[in-house]
């Protein structure tokens, strides 16, 4: 049997994976307000003074998904979130665009006051940076969270540069299983 998961904000999804002895995925997502670190905190809490062993008798799991744009230097990934911010505008509900920007929407585009005072408030929920700076804000919510288990989303532009992405983030936790 798979193991199962439930996806949730909390609430009554929460309290329901932990008494059906489900593991529990909390993702930091940029559309959605919520300060990721206090969020974190008291949902593995809920999720662990609740969890009641399943009739598989597995472990609690708490998994923590976060948006993560990681290169090698800073520039370059604040360059590699410029198309992930236009995104999460979400206009004409995520359908302006009919793939993921490029550099060249993102340069052509016309933002409003209002489109970079929402981008600041979502950038508060994406962890964008080079190795060091990426491992410093994952270990801000780990170290309140304590999950089971990292589920990194890279979402960039190109083939390429989430693999240099992955390939960033795998050194970053070798050695940690």
């Amino acid at each position: 049997v798979p193991e199962q998961f439930l996806l949730g904000m909390g609430g009554q999804s929460i309290e329901s994976a932990a008494s059906l002895g489900l593991s529990f995925v909390y993702g930091v997502f940029p559309y959605i307000p919520q300060d990721p670190v206090e969020l974190a905190k008291s949902l593995s809490e809920k999720y662990r003074s609740n969890f009641k062993a399943g009739t598989h008798s597995k472990p609690s799991n708490f998994v923590l998904a976060v948006f993560v744009v990681i290169a090698d230097t800073s520039e370059e990934a604040e360059e590699m979130a410029k198309p992930l911010d236009l995104w999460m505008l979400g206009k004409q509900d995520f359908t302006e665009f009919h793939t993921f920007p490029t550099q060249k929407d993102v340069e052509e585009y016309e933002f409003t006051q209002r489109d970079h005072e929402k981008i600041a408030s979502n950038r508060s929920r994406l962890i964008v940076g080079n190795p060091r700076e990426v491992y410093e804000q994952m270990e801000a919510l780990r170290a309140v969270s304590n999950p089971d288990e990292l589920l990194f989303i890279p979402l960039v532009g190109s083939i390429e540069k989430r693999k240099r992405s992955v390939e960033l983030l795998a050194e970053l936790y070798k050695g940690e299983q």
